[in-house]
């Protein structure tokens, strides 16, 4: 783990081809879980051999449950064809303060208490490529609000290019107000009421 700028980098380590546990808990300190930015860099010799473990992170702003079979998509597979040996980096930072903004004035009847946005991408020595979608569901639970009356009326959306409309991705929401998203491709995800 490399914290820099807030920037908090997880390195999984090659050995992730062997784990066969149901889930694997990445523990932080009291500095690294302060970090803002969450990325994970999951090798793709892992990707290839394991399909039973999800990688969790839990930090004051996200808390991320990752799947290790929602990287293996046919982009995944078409890049594996011509890159031997390669990282997949996931990206979690706060949606950016000017997009907030432009959403607040054009999402009328919507109250918008913060936001996400999830990036991922496939990156060998050589090249590197975006990846469009995720071959199953992460769930990510973004704690940084802005201050609500009623937390438990909280909601995750994220916009659907294709139909061009924001789709309710809410997998649950706790008593404390915590909404977890059904994050199942790279974008910008928005917690509202």
């Amino acid at each position: 783990m490399e914290l820099t700028n807030g920037v908090l980098k997880i390195i999984v380590g090659r050995d992730l081809a062997f784990w066969r546990y149901p889930s694997y808990e990445v523990y932080l300190d009291a500095t690294q879980r302060n970090a803002e930015i969450v990325e994970l860099l999951i090798p793709s010799e892992g990707i290839d051999k394991n399909s039973v473990t999800t990688i969790q992170v839990s930090g004051n702003h996200f808390r991320i449950a990752l799947p290790v079979r929602a990287l293996n998509t046919m982009e995944y597979q078409e890049f594996r064809r011509y890159n031997a040996d390669f990282y997949v980096v996931v990206r979690f930072t706060p949606a950016p303060a000017s997009y907030m903004e432009s959403l607040a004035l054009n999402l009328p009847g919507y109250r918008i208490a913060g936001g996400f946005t999830v990036m991922a991408s496939m990156e060998s020595p050589s090249r590197m490529t975006e990846m469009n979608l995720f071959a199953s569901d992460l769930n990510v639970t973004y704690t940084r609000y802005q201050q609500t009356p009623s937390l438990t009326s909280l909601r995750a959306y994220g916009y659907d290019s294709y139909s061009r409309r924001w789709s309710d991705v809410t997998a649950f929401v706790n008593t404390s107000g915590q909404v977890t998203a059904r994050v199942g491709r790279p974008g910008t995800y928005i917690i509202c009421r």
